[in-house]
């Protein structure tokens, strides 16, 4: 890690940034629309990936591998979508989405599909001759950096008796963490590591394909802890996910 240049570090925070931009760009996203329209429209980023992709690798992936790509997005969008259908049934209330939003949708499907291409080149080329964990030490640390400063940016703009008191919590970091917090945390960094590995060994449209397979994953466990029973809606995503799959591996 140490013998690593400062431009070898700056190419690295390149996407350290761009996730951690994204990941606020997802909380921001709730404030101007609806959960469920949320999750149908940042499918999008399967489609922008692509062509981000295919710009930045120059490796043609035809026509049946493209409708195997808008399948993928078909089948994630409808698994997005309330089983009730447009009106959500608590209060009435309905799917909704300002200009605000469409702005701030628009800017996450091409930062994600940046920061994933971008990512890939970098596992590639720039650290192709390198162990994939110091290329993940220098990601992550200029990730936590970036957040850190943003979070202690936060807390000293507080101002006022309230925002003081609600600054003063936040500064309590681990505050309202407890085993199932950790365990998700847990699960995420060890997604993070597995990602990397298929970027580095395989590309960004494996890594969508591998998103879109887990809702198989997610069906079983839901109902075996749960007991939810998959909605008509799950059915026919799993449906054109499973398609997908067939029509761009044939």
């Amino acid at each position: 890690v140490a013998s690593g240049t400062a431009s070898t570090w700056l190419a690295f925070a390149v996407p350290s940034v761009l996730y951690s931009v994204n990941n606020n760009l997802d909380m921001l996203n709730n404030q101007h629309m609806d959960p469920a329209t949320e999750q149908v429209l940042v499918q999008l980023k399967i489609l922008t990936t692509g062509l981000v992709w295919w710009l930045v690798f120059r490796e043609p992936l035809g026509t049946r591998k493209w409708l195997a790509l808008v399948l993928l997005f078909l089948g994630a969008a409808v698994a997005g979508l309330p089983s009730e259908g447009l009106a959500i049934a608590e209060g009435g209330k309905r799917m909704h989405i300002d200009t605000m939003g469409m702005c701030l949708v628009t800017v996450y499907v091409w930062i994600s599909a940046s920061a994933g291409v971008y990512n890939e080149w970098l596992y590639k080329f720039l650290g192709k001759g390198e162990s994939i964990h110091v290329a993940n030490i220098r990601l992550y640390t200029i990730g936590v950096l970036f957040n850190l400063a943003a979070h202690l940016s936060d807390v000293s703009a507080a101002a006022g008796a309230r925002a003081q008191a609600e600054a003063g919590a936040r500064r309590a970091f681990f505050h309202g963490y407890n085993v199932y917090v950790w365990a998700l945390v847990a699960n995420y960094a060890l997604m993070g590591l597995l990602v990397a590995q298929v970027m580095k060994w395989f590309d960004n449209i494996v890594k969508l394909f591998i998103s879109g397979a887990s809702m198989y994953i997610s069906a079983v466990l839901s109902w075996a802890i749960f007991g939810y029973a998959p909605t008509a809606n799950f059915a026919i995503a799993l449906f054109l996910v499973s398609g997908a799959m067939l029509l761009y591996n044939w």
